[in-house]
């Protein structure tokens, strides 16, 4: 019975291992033609990766120093004021546009090509908080700068906001807020970032001292955003040291702050004053942009691009119109910046 079994034990090795062979190569082929499919897929991926990467890293390329910017202020209507509470509108001069609204697209635009025709690389918007309606205006602006080449940055408020309207922010505030401001619109190819973090430039007010420092400090400390604080007196000895410092006070020419930044004003007459605080004198305006250029500082600033109710605007009006359409200061801006004139 054994002997019997064995021809047929044999032919059935020989057929099995017939099959087993046959399956082998089949599975060898196929698994030759997914490996061949799994690396053209990995070279694929990497390839999209690299260029996705190029195209992001081009996106946000960062501007080079020194940037030269205006603040902006993306709150009109509302501030032109009311007829009934004289003066109307809120200022003493007639802007050529008219009393805009700063959610028009079509003003928007005209307000980024009069910047750009000044030399301007970025503007700095007033940013009053989140939900806020300046707040939500802040898309339009990052819309319209798109492929310009135009940056925008926030304007931190709320730390100048302290006198007479409330207590300094918290560092948790401020955290919650620079979350908030990176998530929405820091992640946009249009806001300013330096070495790849968004740039922050924060008010302050007469009170301010090492302490705030030290709160921006705290709540910045795993956010990592670029922070530019408003100089008080003594703000070069705190322990605590933001990336950079800058003034915001147009009742003067100029001012330096060595290895910092500049900023310069064409005039500040508030609308419900009767004298200029500082008058304004084109030639005087020349020489202050002059000295700009040469102080080589990291930031070159303007105050202000339109804040019609302190009177600090170089955008154009019926009092400086010129022949080229953006009115005087602009021009004065333009030659010195642009076309690089004595």
């Amino acid at each position: 019975m054994e002997s019997q079994r064995q021809p047929n034990s044999w032919n059935t090795w020989q057929k099995h291992s017939k099959a087993k062979k046959s399956m082998l190569q089949t599975y060898k082929i196929k698994m030759i033609f997914f490996s061949g499919v799994i690396i053209f897929l990995s070279f694929f991926a990497t390839l999209s990766h690299q260029t996705n990467a190029t195209s992001t890293n081009v996106q946000r390329k960062s501007l080079a120093q020194p940037i030269r910017g205006m603040f902006y202020y993306p709150w009109f209507p509302e501030t032109w004021g009311g007829k009934e509470n004289p003066p109307y509108p809120f200022t003493h001069y007639s802007p050529t546009l008219g009393n805009y609204s700063s959610s028009n697209p079509a003003v928007i635009a005209q307000h980024i090509k009069a910047m750009k025709y000044a030399g301007m690389q970025m503007g700095i918007f007033e940013w009053n908080g989140q939900g806020t309606t300046l707040d939500q205006r802040i898309p339009l602006l990052l819309k319209a700068a798109a492929g310009t080449g135009f940056h925008w940055a926030v304007y931190y408020d709320q730390e100048g906001l302290s006198v007479g309207f409330g207590p300094n922010p918290t560092p948790s505030q401020i955290a919650s807020d620079l979350t908030y401001i990176n998530r929405k619109y820091a992640s946009n190819p249009s806001y300013e970032r330096i070495n790849g973090r968004p740039v922050i430039f924060v008010y302050g007010d007469g009170n301010d001292n090492c302490g705030m420092v030290n709160r921006w400090s705290q709540a910045n400390k795993n956010i990592h955003d670029y922070i530019v604080l408003k100089v008080f007196g003594g703000y070069t000895q705190c322990a605590n040291q933001p990336d950079g410092w800058h003034q915001y006070a147009p009742g003067g020419r100029e001012d330096s702050q060595q290895n910092y930044s500049f900023t310069i004003s064409s005039g500040f007459w508030k609308a419900d004053e009767t004298t200029p605080r500082l008058s304004r004198d084109p030639n005087a305006f020349a020489n202050a942009v002059h000295d700009m250029v040469a102080s080589h500082a990291p930031f070159q600033l303007v105050t202000t691009f339109n804040e019609w109710g302190e009177g600090t605007a170089v955008e154009d009006a019926k009092e400086w119109n010129s022949p080229s359409g953006y009115g005087t200061y602009l021009d004065i801006l333009h030659n010195i910046l642009v076309e690089k004139k004595p």
